[in-house]
């Protein structure tokens, strides 16, 4: 028990601030050890430094700065405004449900059903994108409030409604979930149950509950994994992208530009003891995907890696280290008047090439590798302090539903990008509305 509970402990409201650092050790800790040492080239140092930029400064502005942050004036802000839970959680639910309904009685194929069907995974792929991401002309704007209320609003309501046990909040948490499984995205059914198990783990809800919260959000993830097809697109989908195919284990290809003596000697030690390990076949594949075991290994721990190298890679090799100045973003683009550029659909067609339906793909890393290649090292340690700041804010705020919906935005915050996180998925609009709203319990 006490082992369990020392594993459990990152989750407590207590120790929110190092939820960051454990999310960059999780899910970037090994694999950059492992591919400086498989690709032992600029990049992958590149990479290897902003990670650990990031969490120095994370890690020094919180000791120095944050810590020190009271913000008691929260209290008497969120003081002025009461809302009743059931008008805020009936104007969220209705507006999500009727998107959805909306999104998947006009989408031509829907990736559960095809599942269902005996479908293959290039076509289970396919399916998937047409309930959002293929929506052209006014339909665009689904995208986009799909993820706005989906991210964090809808979770905040589920979450509010089990602290204030309303009576309908297994039926609002069943079919939040059994929307989240049209598509068949297996991650997405985290953003349900992970708020409720951070709350029990913190006593605010029974602790009975959070292991079966817990235990359902694992087997419909291993169960969508399964029904998916463990995302495998294909036999030889991962050599037709030019960055796929330029790939060269045995030899130390350095990035043109590296032309530090001192860091040309790093990538040749690094080169030599990468000499030791056996050439990866599939460079997406660190071990063998046969088993959903082996699925899982280079899913969680080896491919958000490679997409993060990938993104160093394609900047250097294809931008000419050019910074994009916040061109990633569709709001800071819109703002500063620039036009978009779709880095991570970019990076995806060089990593897996197109046959002309995975068009819509996308390859998204971790926000500090997209504040990188958007401003460079000021734009690494400005963003991981403006992450300090939130995860002290959350610690203070007050709200344990609010702080407890915190995990996903960090999980969100590894695999994608601040500007779109924050505007996109809501996190903004959400942070204006816990700063002036308090439930009325």
């Amino acid at each position: 028990m006490k082992i369990l509970e020392r594993l459990l402990a990152p989750a407590k409201f207590e120790y929110l601030w190092l939820v960051p650092l454990i999310g960059m050790l999780t899910i970037y800790g090994a694999g950059s050890v492992i591919g400086l040492l498989v690709f032992h080239d600029e990049a992958a140092l590149t990479l290897l430094g902003i990670l650990v930029l990031g969490a120095l400064v994370y890690i020094l502005g919180y000791l120095a700065i944050g810590r020190r942050i009271s913000l008691d004036f929260l209290s008497a802000w969120r003081g002025r405004v009461g809302v009743n839970t059931n008008v805020v959680i009936g104007v969220i639910v209705a507006l999500y449900f009727l998107m959805i309904a909306y999104s998947a009685f006009t989408a031509p194929k829907l990736a559960l059903f095809e599942a269902l069907r005996g479908a293959n995974a290039s076509d289970i792929s396919i399916a998937r994108q047409m309930l959002f991401i293929t929506r052209t002309g006014p339909e665009k704007i689904l995208v986009y409030l799909n993820a706005f209320l989906s991210s964090v609003f809808l979770p905040y309501a589920i979450a509010t409604s089990y602290l204030d046990k309303k009576k309908y909040r297994h039926i609002l948490l069943f079919a939040f979930v059994l929307s989240l499984t049209l598509s068949l995205e297996k991650a997405l059914v985290i953003k349900a149950f992970l708020p409720l198990v951070i709350l029990a783990i913190n006593r605010w809800m029974p602790r009975r509950s959070g292991v079966i919260f817990g235990a359902l959000m694992v087997a419909i993830v291993m169960s969508m994994t399964s029904l998916s097809k463990m995302g495998n697109v294909g036999d030889g989908v991962a050599e037709r992208g030019a960055l796929s195919r330029t790939f060269d284990q045995t030899k130390a290809g350095r990035v043109p530009g590296a032309e530090s003596k001192m860091l040309g000697f790093v990538l040749a030690e690094v080169a030599k003891l990468g000499e030791k390990i056996e050439p990866l076949k599939n460079r997406f594949a660190l071990v063998d995907s046969g088993s959903l075991s082996g699925y899982l290994v280079n899913r969680i721990l080896w491919i958000p890696y490679v997409t993060a190298y990938d993104w160093i890679l394609y900047f250097n090799r294809e931008l000419d280290s050019e910074y994009l100045t916040g061109r990633t973003s569709l709001v800071v683009s819109f703002l500063t008047g620039q036009q978009k550029f779709n880095m991570s659909g970019e990076v995806f067609a060089a990593e897996y090439g197109s046959d002309g339906t995975l068009n819509t793909g996308s390859s998204n890393t971790i926000f500090l590798v997209d504040m990188f290649v958007n401003f460079g090292w000021i734009g690494v340690i400005g963003v991981a302090f403006v992450v300090m700041l939130m995860s002290r804010f959350f610690e203070r705020i007050g709200d344990p539903a609010a702080t407890a919906c915190y995990y996903y935005f960090i999980y969100q915050l590894m695999i994608g990008s601040f500007f779109g996180v924050m505007f996109s998925d809501g996190v903004a609009a959400f942070l204006l509305l816990v700063c002036f709203v308090r439930p009325k319990r």
